[in-house]
């Protein structure tokens, strides 16, 4: 009965964007009923998934009587939906963060992306958001491989479209292209996968009693297949080329959907290969745990030396990713030599941080959407003091970085948590290589966590502090209605979802216990001291507030006073005697050398009263720019001495054709 319920969500959130689509005027009211649509849709699935879950605890006995008696009596259908439909504690564990930030996109995108202000791309942004979120939906319910490719291209190719909303803008059109061919190389590493499965078990079916008598080198070039596929999706180093430029170029309600969610549909597809494919081998974990590492290391460091606001927001995703895959690896490396209670840490604080990320990064990416639309720019140097003009949303970023940054008391600081105590118990295993795998992951996490602080200090400090820089902010203001709500329901679930840790562990248990097929010795709140931890979160949170009313209540009892402060010879201190983006981080960036594709040009000081410089950091991808993109070069330049086949001339196409048959007629195998 589930099955057909989440099956007529997602058939409805696929459809709820038609309404808008077939508008034909810049009308509120279609796009007011495709959003309705949409909420209604992830409303339905995140109930189901609450339903599932109760129903998995034993709660609802006497409902789960009548509902299997009132199962008999619907009429049957052909579409044997149990075995290419569910929602098992592992897929419930990601439809519910889908499914709650594409309703919340979905609003957002109400008033930020209006008819009126897009009236030739409003209906189609919405069409595409419904069938994106859909696709999403299809692929985390698929029992069957042919469904889940099916939810997969649908993802795809709508993700693709929504990326190139602005095609009218060179560098949209060129990050929907780049996105494509990278989702090409994911779909056809999907294909390979599922194509070795069914020729190795018979059936497309994701059953892992299939892969009980699998040969290990079958097994080992699943999982290599998958770390492609899903990988690439997922933005896991260096598969993430594509997401930095799609995430800044789409517009901004989907900028979260696809750096909350989207790339967490791709590492949901590892964790399912990987509870398809049983106990694992040791190397598999070290590789995820190498590749986590490095993802998440190299991509805080280049989101420091960005100078673009969504552009730092999405490499922050790619260092988010990498923190998933270190706490898949652990829980695989720690299930490979037996130690399930490591395993279910690291897990644990893995699927956590699905939420905890997507609340964050939502959020984040929702503030910086109302402060771009207030300015009108998104590059940070031309941005300042924001927090005069947008307190509210300037608040809610703040939030939303702090969370991200993984400090207490907010929800980013007990997923990372989880995470990194698995690492330290794996440290002290008896085999060698385990404890210098854990001990790398665990010097290699204090630093992305110091960079990460470093990070959004920047963040939030350029634009939202200091002045002023130019006008670019002179009639911004804090978003209202639609694009108000989500901000704050983020902001609660970013709070909430820190001090809500111990309830969630049941959820958790679940999905671990299905993922791993056994029950950890006991549940996560007693292997890890949350309720403990959330109690001192709550202490926290409550001192930080009775401090901050303190202080409140103090200042305003003073009366105010101007003055002149040291200023060290300036005596009339204007925005730019601030730090700019390239300034703050400079330092940092330097010290990773060459290891970031870095641009350094200083600025020239000459004589005692220089003229106007600019300091200039371009912080580039290693991977596209000194990889990618000088490898493609030389293959088209290397092609280039062909391309005078292409004449254009019937005839000649006809003398390939012959040519190439009599090739064929002569050539013996």
């Amino acid at each position: 009965m589930i099955q057909e319920l989440l099956a007529l969500a997602v058939l409805l959130a696929a459809c709820s964007g038609v309404p808008a689509l077939l508008s034909r005027g810049p009308g509120f009211s279609s796009g007011r009923v495709s959003a309705a649509l949409l909420v209604l849709a992830c409303g339905a699935i995140v109930a189901l998934a609450a339903l599932g879950t109760a129903l998995d605890l034993g709660a609802f006995e006497g409902f789960s009587a009548w509902a299997r008696e009132a199962a008999g009596w619907l009429p049957r259908t052909e579409l044997g939906l149990d075995d290419r439909f569910g929602s098992d504690p592992l897929q419930r564990w990601f439809l519910v963060p889908i499914a709650v930030l594409g309703g919340l996109s979905a609003v957002f995108g109400l008033r930020y992306w209006s008819a009126v202000r897009h009236p030739h791309s409003a209906g189609r942004v919405r069409f595409f958001l419904g069938t994106l979120v859909a696709g999403m939906l299809t692929v985390v319910a698929a029992r069957d491989a042919f469904v889940l490719l099916v939810g997969w291209e649908a993802m795809a190719l709508s993700a693709f479209f929504l990326i190139g909303t602005e095609d009218h803008r060179s560098e949209v059109r060129a990050a929907a292209w780049l996105y494509l061919a990278a989702t090409h190389l994911s779909s056809l590493a999907l294909l390979a996968l599922f194509a070795v499965w069914h020729a190795s078990t018979g059936s497309f079916a994701l059953d892992p009693n299939l892969a009980i008598d699998l040969d290990p080198t079958v097994r080992n070039v699943l999982f290599v297949l998958a770390l492609v596929g899903f990988g690439t999706k997922a933005g896991l180093w260096p598969l993430h080329f594509w997401l930095p430029t799609a995430h800044a170029q789409a517009p901004g309600h989907v900028s979260a959907l696809l750096s909350g969610v989207l790339v967490k549909v791709g590492f949901y597809g590892l964790v399912r290969v990987t509870w398809l494919l049983g106990t694992p081998s040791w190397w598999w974990g070290a590789v995820l745990i190498a590749l986590g590492l490095a993802a998440a290391t190299f991509g805080i460091a280049t989101a420091l030396g960005q100078t673009d606001l969504k552009r730092l927001l999405a490499y922050s995703t790619v260092k988010n990713v990498g923190i998933l895959a270190v706490g898949l690896g652990t829980a695989e490396l720690a299930r490979s030599f037996r130690a399930g209670d490591i395993a279910a840490l690291a897990l644990g604080g893995a699927l956590l941080h699905v939420w905890t990320h997507a609340a964050g990064k939502g959020l984040l990416f929702f503030a910086a959407s109302a402060a771009v639309q207030g300015t009108g720019t998104q590059t940070l140097d031309a941005l300042g003091g924001l927090s005069q003009r947008m307190p509210r949303t300037a608040l809610a970023f703040l939030v939303g970085a702090l969370s991200i940054s993984g400090l207490p008391p907010f929800a980013g600081f007990a997923s990372e948590w989880l995470v990194f105590m698995s690492l330290l118990l794996l440290s002290t295993a008896p085999a060698y290589p385990v404890q210098v795998a854990a001990s790398i992951g665990v010097a290699g996490l204090a630093l992305v966590g110091a960079l990460g602080v470093g990070t959004f200090v920047k963040a939030y400090g350029i634009p939202f502090l200091g002045q002023p820089r130019g006008a670019s902010g002179a009639y911004a203001h804090d978003p209202v209605g639609p694009m108000a709500w989500p901000l704050g329901v983020l902001a609660g679930a970013c709070i909430g979802l820190g001090l809500a840790t111990p309830a969630l562990s049941v959820a958790i248990d679940l999905a671990f216990t299905h993922w791993a097929g056994v029950a950890a010795a006991g549940p996560l709140r007693t292997l890890a001291p949350l309720p403990a931890l959330a109690g001192a979160c709550l202490a926290l949170a409550v001192l930080v507030g009775i401090v901050a009313l303190v202080l409140r209540r103090r200042i305003a009892q003073v009366p105010v006073a101007y003055a002149n402060t040291w200023d060290c010879g300036y005596a009339t201190p204007s925005a730019r005697m601030q730090y700019t983006a390239a300034s703050f981080s400079q330092a940092t960036v330097e010290m990773f050398g060459r290891a970031l594709a870095t641009h350094h040009r200083p600025p020239r000081l000459e004589g005692f009263f220089p003229a106007r410089a600019t300091l200039v950091v371009q912080v580039t991808d290693i991977v596209l720019d000194r990889v990618l993109a000088p490898a493609l070069r030389r293959i088209g330049q290397a092609l280039a001495a062909v391309r005078v086949m292409q004449s254009g001339r019937t005839q000649a196409y006809f003398l390939y054709m012959l040519v190439l048959l009599v090739v064929l007629l002569l050539w013996r195998p």
